[in-house]
């Protein structure tokens, strides 16, 4: 596969956590000579691609925050290293000292501050793309601005939903005025309109323009990567969490820096109509279209395993192959030694995944039972396409896993509490001898349809019936998982827990599920983000060599405090008096 134009000048960059524009030994980097030319310019644009367009996943933040992505800090998944860092969301351990987001601090051996360092290397492309003292090919100025727009909106994105309202930079900071540093936090309400409206001027500067690219360029800002956000960021913005007088905990006169201070369901038909225009545009002028060829497997594997799959609308390309001890590939990959990589799937998770038919599965938690297999069978197409269970394929040289108690790939304690592994996003031909690009997934279109869907229902009046738009919205989803149509005469209550369960299913392990429960507030709940969470262990049958009975147990009782429904601050930043920090830290 070709690299995307996105890692070409890496090397080129250097890779440090202070000022970006730091000048290199033997070098005379300014800011004049950056915009002198359109070649510097493009060089300039990919570095800032390089650390601001960054998914969970792949290289700067999974080496940053430990690997495997914030997955395994929810129901999703339990990392099996004890020494990973999600646990300390498990264990409630989050705190001002420890606020584990590797794209502020520093992480092991690269770069912190991810964010802050995008948003100003997209503030100095802003403030001189206007100005050039050369004339560019034609188009070149406005795709240059759009991409800005949209990696200053993304960054921002990534800060609100975190931490809430955030210090909004719309110029390059003076690097030689320490108290030019100190901007407080901007309310909740300014900074998701500060987000919106970047998304709908990179629309203006890119629609019409730059709307396709080639496959092997996915990783590059298009409008409909930006109509994308915008609805993301609206949904979020019209989610329990956010649109609200009353907050998860309360911070006083500074409760709108976590919430807009009251509940406005106009917001839900913002978000509606966002989704609705990024549907529009991503299957026409974007080309987008959901993969449906009639294998509802092969078609839902097919976005993490297919490079160019119809359905990407942006996504971050690393610059090379990894190997199954490199990351991202590292801790998502059982080693089948002493409990070393891969993400196992509590039963509480395996449990949300229906039967084929549209029933609700029903494991028995309690008891167990002799019919493991039948159970994995009897489930839904897309569970065989993102788990990789007992008896099932994980790569050419693991074509059958043993995980029964002491078998082949589950010998040590702690190796699979689940009774299963995550495969996803991990490619199929990944193997230690065949290393593989990951495909770091940001947007795809499913996701548009499931937030057109949410948003619909919630317009109308509780307790009011859903409405025919949103079975209409969700309906491609649940034709290419080979699932049906919702019941008739849901509820606007019971349709939004269908919709709940959908995402958590056709979403599941790219980063939406920590950020789904917190927006909606169910963190809480028992064997979510706190309570027990099960696995099972799984046991031969005497004379039934077709068939496992499965024991289920408690392997962990996690804890939730409330103050996590939002980051923290970096203590240190707070020490310096400009910040106001997040309730109950």
């Amino acid at each position: 596969m070709k690299k995307t134009y996105l890692l070409l000048l890496a090397a080129c960059l250097p890779v440090v956590s202070c000022d970006y524009l730091e000048k290199p030994k033997g070098t005379d980097v300014t800011e004049d000579s950056i915009f002198s030319t359109q070649n510097n310019i493009e060089t300039f644009v990919t570095g800032t691609y390089y650390y601001g367009v960054v998914s969970d996943y792949t290289y700067l933040d999974s080496h940053n925050n430990g690997g495997g992505g914030y997955s395994p800090c929810c129901d999703e998944g339990e990392i099996t290293m004890p020494w990973y860092w999600q646990h300390q969301w498990n264990n409630g351990a989050i705190s001002a000292s420890n606020i584990f987001d590797g794209k502020w601090n520093p992480g092991v051996g690269l770069i912190g501050n991810l964010h802050w360092l995008a948003i100003r290397r997209a503030n100095t492309i802003l403030k001189h793309m206007d100005n050039l003292s050369f004339t560019p090919e034609p188009g070149f100025v406005e795709r240059v601005k759009g991409e800005a727009y949209w990696i200053r909106a993304w960054n921002y994105f990534e800060l609100m939903r975190k931490y809430g309202g955030v210090p909004i930079m719309e110029e390059p900071i003076d690097a030689s005025d320490p108290s030019s540093f100190k901007i407080p936090r901007s309310p909740l309400a300014d900074v998701i309109q500060f987000i919106v409206d970047d998304c709908d001027r990179a629309i203006d500067m890119l629609e019409g323009r730059f709307d396709v690219y080639p496959d092997d360029q996915h990783g590059r800002v298009t409008t409909g990567a930006a109509y994308a956000l915008k609805s993301r960021t609206l949904l979020y913005a019209a989610s329990p969490q956010f649109n609200t007088g009353t907050p998860y905990m309360s911070l006083g006169a500074n409760n709108n820096l976590i919430c807009y201070g009251d509940y406005d369901q106009e917001r839900w038909k913002l978000a509606a109509d966002a989704a609705e225009a990024a549907i529009k545009h991503c299957t026409t002028a974007g080309q987008r279209a959901l993969v449906n060829t009639g294998d509802p497997v092969e078609d839902y594997r097919s976005m993490w395993n297919d490079y160019a799959t119809s359905e990407l609308i942006i996504g971050e390309q690393p610059r090379e192959e990894a190997g199954t001890w490199h990351v991202p590939w590292e801790p998502l990959t059982p080693k089948m030694c002493g409990g070393q990589g891969g993400v196992s799937v509590p039963l509480n998770f395996i449990a949300l995944y229906d039967k084929a038919d549209g029933s609700e599965s029903d494991w028995n938690f309690q008891e167990g039972g002799n019919d493991l297999l039948a159970k994995y069978a009897e489930l839904e197409p897309r569970f065989h396409a993102t788990m990789a269970y007992h008896t099932s394929y994980w790569s050419q040289e693991d074509p059958k896993l043993d995980l029964t108690e002491g078998g082949e790939h589950n010998n040590e304690p702690g190796a699979c509490y689940g009774g299963c592994f995550v495969h996803k996003p991990v490619r199929k031909e990944l193997t230690t001898t065949s290393p593989q690009i990951p495909n770091g997934m940001i947007f795809r279109l499913g996701e548009l349809y499931l937030n057109w869907a949410e948003a619909l229902n919630e317009t109308v009046a509780d307790g009011a019936p859903a409405p025919q738009s949103a079975y209409d919205a969700v309906k491609p989803i649940r034709d290419r998982a080979g699932m049906g149509e919702y019941p008739a005469g849901l509820t606007k209550e019971q349709f939004r827990e269908r919709i709940k369960k959908e995402r958590a299913i056709e979403l599941a392990y790219e980063n939406h599920r920590l950020w789904d429960l917190r927006r909606w507030l169910d963190c809480e709940q028992d064997g979510v983000m706190r309570g027990s969470m099960y696995g099972i262990k799984i046991h031969a049958i005497p004379d039934n060599p077709d068939e496992f009975s499965y024991e289920p147990y408690v392997f962990e009782i996690r804890s939730f405090n409330k103050r996590m429904y939002l980051h923290p601050f970096n203590q240190n930043e707070i020490n310096k008096g400009y910040l106001v920090q997040n309730p109950g830290y």
